[in-house]
């Protein structure tokens, strides 16, 4: 074949396509086994390619022999000498297969089972090869074709000194002592294939396949199972040092096994991924997602001490009215691990504000490493309630604000919208918690969900056991989101639809400026949801009814809200100007929704009363927005009719 010309790993690859080299060189012995017939009538058989039959026929006739020897690596003395190069060849083999078919579970699983044997990938080296008794190279073989079956062994096989320990290193965890051919017998040589090294020899060499074949989900499978494998080796002590802190791991693997984490470090292929090929795959976000757990020391977020100092050197930080929203964005974490991952995702929502999957990752940090890390520390003593509290606020209003420019920037994109939102819901679970944790309400808070809201213990019946003054503080940052949606995303959004009907309206608009930019800078599907601040609008509403019906109220105060307002009245009179006070509401979220620290006591003489005419407002406000919404989001039409049906006879539950 002839030689391929691109980027290193297409090459790499690409050297795997020589299928007839592989079987002329070293499958000479061996007799392809055809794939078995498991059907009596088969309708239609599958018509393989020629390569793909010569793989996995080499494949088959393997398997069962490889697996019997790889079974025995781990027996000690029963164990059975290794074939010269079986390994080896078998190594390469399961190369060639993947290049066929790169789905294949069981070759993956094969690759992975012999990689994570030391006792056997020992004999799986170049080197090892060379003693494969049909190895002979034909003498028809030229010169180039020698060559490129070098470059594939150099490139699909380990060295020697790729896997074995460097002889200033003692063996240690994750070496294995004896040798597959002489494990039990005396003055058998030691084994000094590292586990670590054969791991990262293993993900340099599979990188290729990570990248350009990067919707795989076995290969990103593959890369885990090596990890977290190789990681259940470590003895528990040696485990919780390599979490405590990216220096201490460095250390270990260093020092051990003469690798670096930055070898390990899966965070830098899944950037790859992200900024050249694919920034919203599924299957590498969850990828990342768990490397990034099981190294806790890269998601390690502020100490207490650091983040007073940063709100001390920042006061743009500090919390304040309205208008610092139009101030320059402030970071919402000091310098940290976290931060570094925080703003990974902030660099690729700036290249796409689109990219649901950033700020779904985003959302996840900061719920798992800040909110439910801060309340872990509670539950520990190390950070007080009050901490936790001015914390959370001053983090997760910076997180709403940081969304809410992005609405700005683009009225139709829901992702941004639905993040304000779950970060205003975020702080108002956390300041829930808190009030459970500290025996306010219940504590069975202890082992309670951050985010589920439920009628159980311990959310479940507030309205006895939490004053409505600290009920309402946690909605500071829902009242707040809602107020901007008002005054900032919302007047954005109608005047482009303004903007927008008026210039379609004209007769000759094709050339207009304004439709020439929203051709260059805006899709059809931008146009058609303008609605979804509205859309915002009402979840924002929604989730304070929810939480009001589900958590709080008791049945006599539900009862009383019945009795000023049935379900009937809007059936009847729809939601009229009297129940919709648009003045009364603005009101009530600028007082709530002022963006203060809670310890303010801007509600402090606020009763069940007031909060039931609050209830009734929002609820009034929900409905006339979901109304609005059946005419303007046809697509969902079916949606908001439900809605509007769920929140007219209050079936929150």
């Amino acid at each position: 074949m002839s030689e391929a010309s691109g980027a290193p790993e297409e090459n790499q690859l690409y050297l795997l396509t020589n299928v007839d080299l592989l079987k002329e060189t070293y499958l000479t012995d061996v007799t392809p086994l055809p794939e078995p017939n498991v059907e009596r009538f088969p309708v239609m058989p599958i018509g393989f390619t020629a390569s793909f039959d010569t793989v996995y026929g080499a494949y088959r006739a393997l398997r069962g022999d490889m697996n019997q020897l790889l079974a025995t690596s781990t027996r000690g003395s029963r164990a059975a000498p290794a074939p010269p190069g079986a390994l080896a060849r078998w190594l390469l083999v399961l190369a060639f297969a993947l290049r066929q078919c790169m789905s294949h579970f069981t070759a993956w699983h094969d690759r992975r089972d012999l990689v994570l044997r030391p006792l056997a990938l020992q004999h799986a080296t170049r080197e090892e090869l060379r003693r494969l008794p049909s190895v002979p190279i034909a003498a028809t073989q030229n010169e180039d074709q020698r060559a490129l079956l070098q470059q594939i062994v150099t490139s699909w096989l380990p060295s020697t000194e790729d896997l074995e320990l460097p002889s200033n290193i003692p063996c240690a965890e994750g070496a294995v002592s004896g040798s597959l051919a002489e494990a039990g017998q005396d003055g058998a040589a030691p084994c000094r294939v590292s586990l670590w090294r054969a791991v990262r020899w293993e993900l340099r060499t599979t990188q290729c396949i990570g990248l350009l074949y990067h919707k795989n989900f076995q290969v990103w499978h593959h890369r885990k199972d090596l990890l977290s494998r190789a990681l259940s080796t470590l003895p528990a002590d040696v485990r919780a040092a390599v979490a405590a802190s990216e220096a201490a791991c460095n250390d270990y693997f260093e020092r051990h096994h003469a690798v670096s984490f930055t070898d390990l470090d899966e965070r830098l292929i899944t950037a790859r991924v992200f900024t050249e090929w694919d920034a919203k795959n599924y299957h590498v976000w969850l990828h990342r997602a768990w490397f990034i757990n099981a190294f806790p020391f890269l998601v390690e977020g502020p100490r207490w001490a650091e983040w007073c100092a940063a709100q001390a050197a920042s006061p743009q930080q500090q919390q304040g009215a309205a208008s610092d929203f139009h101030a320059a964005p402030a970071d919402s974490l000091p310098a940290c691990p976290l931060k570094s991952e925080v703003d990974f995702t902030g660099s690729l929502i700036e290249q796409d504000w689109w990219n649901n999957s950033a700020w779904c990752h985003r959302h996840n940090l900061f719920e798992q490493h800040v909110a439910a890390a801060w309340l872990q520390q509670r539950r520990a003593g190390t950070l007080t309630a009050w901490q936790v509290r001015a914390a959370a606020h001053a983090v997760l209003r910076a997180e709403v604000d940081f969304a809410l420019r992005w609405a700005v920037h683009e009225v139709s994109n829901e992702c941004p919208l639905t993040y304000s939102l779950s970060m205003a819901t975020l702080y108002q679970r956390v300041l829930l918690w808190l009030h459970c944790q500290e025996g306010a309400c219940d504590a069975a808070a202890e082992a309670a969900p951050l985010t589920v809201v439920s009628r159980a213990a311990p959310w479940g019946g507030l309205q006895s056991r939490l004053p409505v003054v600290h009920f309402l503080r946690g909605f500071a940052l829902l009242f707040y989101m809602l107020r901007m949606l008002r005054a900032e995303v919302f007047p954005v959004a109608e005047g482009y639809r303004d903007t927008l009907y008026d210039t379609l309206s004209l007769v000759d608009r094709r050339d207009h400026p304004f439709v020439v930019q929203l051709r260059d800078a805006q899709t059809q599907y931008g146009i058609d949801n303008l609605h979804q601040v509205h859309a915002a609008l009402y979840h924002g509403c929604f989730e304070f009814l929810q939480v009001c019906w589900v958590n709080y109220f008791d049945e006599e105060t539900k009862a009383s809200i019945h009795a000023r307002r049935a379900p009937e009245v809007y059936a009847t009179e729809g939601v009229s100007d009297a129940l919709l006070d648009g003045a009364a509401l603005g009101q009530t979220l600028h007082a709530l929704g002022a963006g203060a620290p809670p310890e303010e006591k801007e509600v402090e003489a606020w009763g069940q009363e007031e909060l039931c005419s609050l209830f009734l407002l929002v609820e009034a406000s929900a409905l006339a927005t979901a109304k609005q919404l059946i005419v303007e989001d046809e697509v969902r039409i079916k949606y908001w009719k439900r809605e509007i049906t769920t929140v007219l006879f209050r079936e929150y539950n």
